[in-house]
């Protein structure tokens, strides 16, 4: 029997509902009835036939031809990666996606991947998106509602400069645990994951709402002996504000637990979790509506009013059953269409899970568009104004010169336009790892990817008998330009220079026409790039000091400020260091003035050399090397500040104990001093807890608010920072 006719006929038919990710299951939800009946599947025997000769016939000719067409030059992918739905097929090829035309073709994709699929209904799914009810005399809000328009703004219109979240792309924000808008600040405490809702007046600032979730035990089943609780624990994560809404993100984790009623013995499992969007009334507060999504969260952005959420989905059930993914708005299931998904014949077989990119339109009507595509795990994204760009690894490519066999590493990049609808533009291959988002950057056209990563030679006798082996690191600069096909074509690249033997890339950061980037194994070589002809991009210098950088942000045209590691000459690292970089002269890039060194272990502070030295026993947490939105950033000032920890051995005997010290440290930028980066505000506290610190602090005008999850902090600012203000939790 032709194969993929087994498949078909063995395919499972037994319906099952999601239980992971599904709110239905989780809440308890009464049933509710489809608006719109749906007509079974009910495909001939003779018909599936004709299908599926036709897809292998098409497989053999199109799809490999497709495949290859797609390679790096002069090499090849891994086996792995094989087309397996005809390419070709007509008006429903976007860019390297094709769109998937029925639930049966569905099932033969994804068991070519090692995986069935099971829908909630056994039905087809082709059939319009529900309405979302509203009750009887509510206003009515979403999908097919809105805010009214006689509600007064409360949020007054200021000019004064206000602190804006520390972003990669201008225009694109980010979500973050603290906003400010106007002369409101909303901010999330991570140690209680509590929502404060804040009113400034200068030195004065009031709570004027707080808001967080508790936990919630819903009875189940019960009988003599125990009781069958649904437990949900929701903890608020982070938001965004619009002129309309406020959008907060949670988390809701649900459990069961059964107790008895005896014994007193308590038993839980089927833990589950859920990504939640609470979107409220930014004038009133009240909630306007939730959205439950499927999967689990890459990252999202808001681009004026659209807010864009992007989640890897790979629920599983036994026998690798893939499920159709739905969400839920205001507790009513949605689920997609079969003719909204995509899949790449560039993944092949490594089709095991889909990426789903919503796009919730925050108009007076929020409106809710879903797009799905099969691909494997997304791990991060870069996002400009019209465009996403998804980063995944992907295993390796060979290439064959000269009877040498040279393997490499790679990544991929899922290229999709959102400006309007979602739609696939391409897939771009680079060499090597892109560790964080700011290693790729758009600009004019012309898309730049640093990546670094390790590839393998062997040396071949007569073309195909390997001898010998050798591993290396390498690290590249990429530039791919968009053509008139709307494709990204590979146009140069930088494969030699960028640090020596056994050096890794750490940091890299676009601005313009330039690029600054950092390797490191024992000396920090920083490294200009100079990208005014991007057909030709030259290194045209380098800086070696001890230590390297992690994050880069600069401070205007001339000067970069570096986050990251203080090293000895071993490059054994020593401490966090922050410097300044002057680039002004991209043939002379220098390191202004002495840079700050907080040192931890037992390293002796004199023995540093031209740095500013801090000391404790141990600093062991500085966020904004991992996570720069921490960062506070008043460029227009040069005023920058961030929080650091670190502990000391306290007492002696039985009663010695670690005290742990919190430090909120601004620093103001003076590029004429031996030491440019001066500290105007060392706020300290001893923690009792990970969370116990000064998160943030943000800005309105002239005054700055220091926010902890037991006090706000108010400071004017003039040559220093001056406390004039408080407010307690």
């Amino acid at each position: 029997m032709d194969k993929f006719k087994e498949r078909i006929k063995n395919s499972k038919k037994a319906i099952e509902p999601s239980q992971k990710n599904n709110p239905n299951q989780l809440y308890q939800l009464n049933k509710f009835k489809m608006a719109n009946k749906k007509s079974k599947f009910n495909l001939s025997l003779g018909l599936n036939f004709v299908l599926v000769t036709t897809l292998v016939i098409v497989l053999t000719i199109g799809g490999i031809g497709l495949f290859n067409n797609k390679v790096e030059p002069n090499g090849k992918e891994n086996q792995n990666n094989q087309s397996v739905i005809n390419p070709n097929t007509p008006t429903t090829n976007t860019g390297d996606f094709i769109k998937v035309n029925s639930l049966q073709e569905l099932k033969i994709l994804l068991s070519d991947g090692n995986l069935e699929f099971n829908d909630s209904f056994d039905e087809d799914l082709d059939s319009p998106e529900v309405e979302v009810p509203t009750s009887p005399g509510e206003p009515s809000y979403g999908i097919v509602g809105g805010v009214s328009p006689d509600i007064d703004v409360i949020i007054p219109s200021i000019k004064e400069e206000v602190y804006e979240t520390n972003t990669q792309v201008n225009g694109v924000d980010e979500a973050d645990i603290v906003k400010v808008n106007g002369k409101f600040i909303y901010y999330i405490s991570r140690k209680t994951k509590m929502l404060h809702i804040l009113k400034t007046n200068e030195e004065q600032v009031t709570e004027i709402k707080n808001y967080s979730f508790g936990k919630e035990e819903v009875v189940i089943s019960e009988n003599e002996e125990a009781i069958a609780y649904r437990v949900t624990e929701t903890t608020l994560n982070d938001m965004y504000y619009t002129d309309l809404y406020l959008i907060v993100s949670a988390d809701a984790e649900t459990y069961t637990k059964v107790t008895t009623k005896s014994q007193n013995g308590t038993y839980t499992s089927e833990y589950q979790n859920i990504s939640e969007y609470h979107i409220y009334d930014i004038n009133t507060y009240e909630l306007v509506k939730k959205i439950q999504t499927a999967g689990n969260n890459v990252s999202t952005r808001l681009v004026g009013n659209e807010l864009i959420i992007v989640n890897n989905y790979n629920d599983y059930k036994k026998n690798m059953n893939l499920m159709l993914p739905r969400y839920f708005v205001d507790d009513v299931m949605i689920e997609p269409l079969v003719s909204t998904i995509y899949y790449c014949p560039f993944f092949g077989s490594n089709i095991n899970s889909y990426v789903i990119i919503y796009k919730v339109i925050l108009n007076n009507k929020i409106e809710i568009k879903d797009y799905y595509f099969l691909t494997p795990y997304i791990r991060n994204l870069y996002a400009t104004k019209d465009k996403l760009y998804l980063i995944r690894y992907s295993g390796s490519i060979s290439e064959t010169k000269d009877n040498l066999l040279t393997s490499y590493n790679t990544s991929k990049v899922l290229v999709f336009d959102y400006e309007d609808e979602i739609k696939p533009v391409d897939v771009v291959t680079v060499k090597g790892r892109i560790n964080d988002k700011y290693w790729i950057d758009e600009y004019e056209g012309f898309l730049r990817i640093a990546s670094t990563g390790s590839k393998n030679e062997q040396k071949l006798l007569a073309g195909k008998y390997p001898y010998s082996s050798s591993s290396s690191i390498f690290n590249y600069l990429t530039i791919f330009k968009l053509d008139s096909d709307g494709k990204y074509q590979e146009i140069s690249s930088i494969t030699e220079g960028l640090g020596e033997i056994g050096e890794t890339m750490y940091s890299a950061r676009f601005n313009g026409n330039r690029a600054t980037v950092v390797t490191f194994k024992q000396t920090d070589p920083l490294y200009y790039i100079d990208l005014t002809d991007h057909y030709h991009p030259v290194i045209t210098s380098e800086l070696k000091i001890s230590g390297f950088t992690v994050y880069q942000h600069p401070y205007n045209e001339n000067y970069v400020i570096g986050f990251g590691y203080e090293a000895n000459s071993s490059g054994v690292t020593k401490g966090y260091k922050i410097a300044l970089f002057d680039v002004s002269d991209k043939y002379n890039i220098k390191q202004v003035g002495k840079p700050h060194v907080f040192i931890y272990g037992s390293i002796d502070a004199a023995s540093l050399i031209n740095v500013n030295a801090h000391t404790a026993d141990y600093y062991y947490g500085f966020e904004v090397i991992s996570n720069p939105k921490v960062l506070l950033s008043n460029m227009s000032k040069g005023i920058f500040g961030f929080s650091i920890n670190s502990r000391d051995y306290v007492g002696s005997g039985s009663s010695s104990k670690y005290r742990h010290t919190n430090r909120y440290i601004v620093m103001k930028i003076d590029v004429n001093s031996d030491d440019p980066l001066k500290i105007i505000l060392d706020e300290k506290h001893e923690a009792t807890s990970y969370h116990d610190y000064y998160e943030r602090m943000v800005f309105v005008g002239n005054y700055y608010y220091l926010l902890s999850s037991e006090s706000v902090k108010v400071y004017q600012l003039n040559n220093k920072l001056d406390l004039v203000g408080n407010l307690s939790f």
